[in-house]
């Protein structure tokens, strides 16, 4: 009677899982519809910016070479926990958090130990050492962590068409959408694992009850 009574709730999980597995395949092909037309809608505008500022100004030779510092403004996360309850989220970062942090990166203490240091070694008589506005013109020379992470736009100039803006608007809500659709896809495989668990389970104790019917 017991094992009747499991045979129940494994059937029961099983049309459970598979009525979830619907839902998850319509939010799966909605999302990746409204994926699609805010593509359309970036390439669009993208085109439209392209055509009033001409073909050279909107091009591959605006965008970074692969030896630019960048910070990427989104970056993908895991959310921590079991593997099988893995999902997935951005983590944003706006520019006035970025420059605030390199800010305290550059720490003013540190420059002023630096420029006693310099006074010190020129006091000393040592003609080889260089003066402290030469060690401060050097270190403002060299690049700053405050310069890699800069809005894209400018990558095409200050004032650009608000076209140029929708477009941007358009990629990141694409960019947040193919988010939902990677948890969507992997809430689907954990559901797809589970229920090919009881579909065996099923089977196991339908033989089970089948060889006890059998000996009665």
């Amino acid at each position: 009677m017991a094992k009747g009574n499991h045979l129940d709730e494994v059937c029961k999980e099983l049309d459970e899982l598979s009525m979830r597995m619907l839902d998850l395949m319509k939010q799966y092909i909605d999302l990746k519809m409204t994926m699609e037309d805010h593509v359309k809608t970036g390439s669009l505008h993208l085109a439209k910016s392209r055509y009033i500022m001409g073909n050279k100004s909107v091009s591959v030779l605006q965008l970074p070479t692969e030896e630019s510092e960048l910070s990427a403004q989104t970056k993908v996360v895991g959310s921590d926990g079991d593997v099988s309850d893995l999902k997935l989220e951005l983590s944003k970062m706006s520019l006035s958090e970025e420059n605030s942090k390199n800010a305290r990166d550059d720490d003013p203490q540190e420059d002023g130990l630096k420029k006693r240091k310099g006074k010190k070694e020129n006091d000393s008589g040592d003609k080889d050492n260089k003066p402290s506005n030469d060690i401060k013109d050097e270190q403002n020379k060299s690049p700053k962590k405050r310069d890699a992470m800069q809005d894209p736009l400018k990558w095409f100039g200050v004032l650009v068409p608000q076209n140029m803006r929708l477009a941007q608007t358009s990629f990141n809500k694409a960019i947040e959408i193919s988010i939902d659709l990677a948890n969507v896809q992997l809430e689907m495989n954990s559901v797809r694992e589970k229920f090919t668990t009881l579909v065996v389970e099923k089977k196991d104790l339908k033989a089970k009850s089948t060889v006890v019917d059998d000996a009665s």
